[in-house]
C-alpha cells in the first residue's frame, strides 16, 4: 500500500489509531506523489506528546520526507516528546531531507531491524 501526498503535508499517525503496520511482503510506503520526487518533497511523519501508547510503524518504507512547511518537521519521521510510546521496526528510510529519523525532546523509541540511508537516527540534545 502506498500513501502519497500531492502537497508537502505531514502524516499524523497518532490520529490514525496508533500507527502503520505492513507485512514483510507488503510494506506500507510513505512517499511523495510527485512524478519526479525529491528530498523533502513532503513534510514526513510527525509523532508528538499525544501519540497513543504502543504506536507502531512496522514493515514500512519512508522516503522523500523531511520537507519543512511546518517548523516541527526535521526528517522522514520526527518524534517529539513521545516518551516510550513509539516503536519502529523493520522499516527502511531513504532519500529523506535533513534526517531519516529525528528523535527529540524526551522521546525514547524502541527501534529494531531498521535500515537508514543516512547512517542512522539523528538525536537532538535537549529542547
Amino acid at each position: 500500500m502506498k500513501l502519497r501526498t500531492p502537497v508537502p503535508m505531514p502524516f499524523f499517525l497518532a490520529a490514525c489509531g496508533g500507527g502503520s503496520n505492513g507485512a514483510a511482503d507488503a510494506k506500507v510506503i510513505f512517499e511523495s506523489a510527485e512524478p519526479a520526487p525529491v528530498l523533502g518533497g513532503w513534510d514526513g511523519i510527525v509523532l508528538h506528546a499525544r501519540a497513543m501508547p504502543a504506536t507502531r510503524i512496522t514493515h514500512a518504507m519512508i522516503r522523500h520526507g523531511g520537507g519543512r512547511t511546518l517548523s516541527a518537521h526535521e526528517g522522514g519521521v520526527t518524534l517529539n516528546d513521545t516518551e516510550g510510546r513509539v516503536s519502529i521496526s523493520e522499516t527502511a528510510f531513504e532519500a529523506n531531507d535533513r534526517a531519516d529519523l529525528y528523535i527529540a525532546c524526551d522521546s525514547r523509541p524502541t527501534l529494531s531491524a531498521n535500515t537508514f540511508a543516512s547512517g542512522g537516527p539523528t538525536l537532538q540534545d535537549g529542547c
